[in-house]
């Protein structure tokens, strides 16, 4: 929403009368003016002043923010969304929140597509992995129930990626850390005359989280250089086919799967002999989706734009 006002400043300044003599001595000049005095008339000072405020309710963050993150998953990406933080949960849920929304109040789309769990209305942004990733479009206040229900804090739309001119693009990453820390990457982007087509996978792996030579945990830690049970391994597979008209009109058919497998640190300041420590394990976290899109520019309606979506997750 933008509210454009304009105001105009006048500022008048009178002058009384200066006769040639007191000009003559404040300058130190000797010679007599023809004039006996002057009359010098009202000066006016006018400046346009233009007071905008805007309200901005979409946020786009475009893929060259999201490559020099250079994360391996959705989660290292929230610090990119302004009056956004992430928090992990007992269960291990890395959760967004957007203005201290409750995390079910925060939706989470894939080209459209709903990827919060059914069953609970909560997505793991450390389980979506990012090769797939060409942009976000975040959604803040009102304006986010166009995308449904349970959105009023706010909606996330992952975007995929696309080439904007014809042509084909490889990309491969290999990264190796320690803890055995791996991660493989790949991404071919193809555009043929009206068709775009995207493929895009990865590996990632890593025994756990490092700890400092003093950890300080007190129960449930079996070793003094990994957290116990925070091993995690992530595989991803997507396959986009898009065709854009002449007329402006757009389609588009994707398939992704995740496939992860990973364990949730213990309470380590709790003790287990004497009160109850949750112990989590995720031995198959699974996400299959099926995404139909399109999109069109009526004349009357503007930019219409639709997705279809089929789920399973195990």
């Amino acid at each position: 929403m933008m509210m454009r006002g304009r105001a105009r400043l006048f500022l008048l300044f009178l002058v009384p009368a200066i006769s040639a003599s007191q000009l003559c001595a404040q300058s130190g000049t000797k010679e007599a003016d023809s004039l006996r005095s002057y009359r010098l008339s009202e000066i006016v000072i006018g400046g346009d002043v233009s007071n905008v405020r805007s309200m901005e309710t979409v946020r786009r963050i475009s893929i060259a923010s999201i490559v020099k993150e250079d994360a391996s998953s959705a989660a290292a990406l929230v610090r990119l969304i302004p009056s956004a933080h992430l928090q992990t949960n007992s269960r291990g849920e890395s959760l967004i929140y957007i203005r201290n929304a409750g995390e079910r109040q925060v939706a989470v789309f894939f080209d459209g597509a709903l990827l919060n769990i059914p069953w609970d209305n909560r997505v793991d942004m450390s389980l979506i992995p990012v090769g797939m990733l060409g942009g976000m479009a975040v959604s803040r206040g009102v304006p986010s129930v166009v995308y449904g229900t349970n959105v009023i804090g706010g909606a996330i739309n992952l975007q995929s990626r696309s080439l904007e001119r014809a042509g084909s693009l490889m990309e491969v990453t290999a990264q190796s850390g320690t803890l055995s820390s791996s991660l493989l990457r790949a991404t071919y982007l193809r555009r043929v005359g009206e068709w775009r087509i995207v493929a895009s996978g990865g590996l990632f792996s890593t025994d756990g989280i490092a700890l400092p030579r003093k950890p300080g945990i007190s129960y449930s830690q079996t070793g003094n250089s990994v957290r116990t049970n925070t091993d995690r391994q992530i595989g991803n597979l997507f396959l986009r086919l898009g065709r854009k008209l002449p007329d402006g009109s757009e389609y588009g058919l994707s398939l992704m799967h995740i496939d992860s497998e990973k364990g949730v640190a213990p309470e380590g300041h709790i003790d287990p002999d004497v009160d109850r420590v949750r112990f989590w394990r995720y031995p198959k976290w699974r996400n299959t989706m099926l995404m139909a899109t399109a999109g069109k520019v009526l004349p009357v309606l503007g930019d219409v734009r639709g997705t279809a979506w089929l789920s399973r997750f195990s």
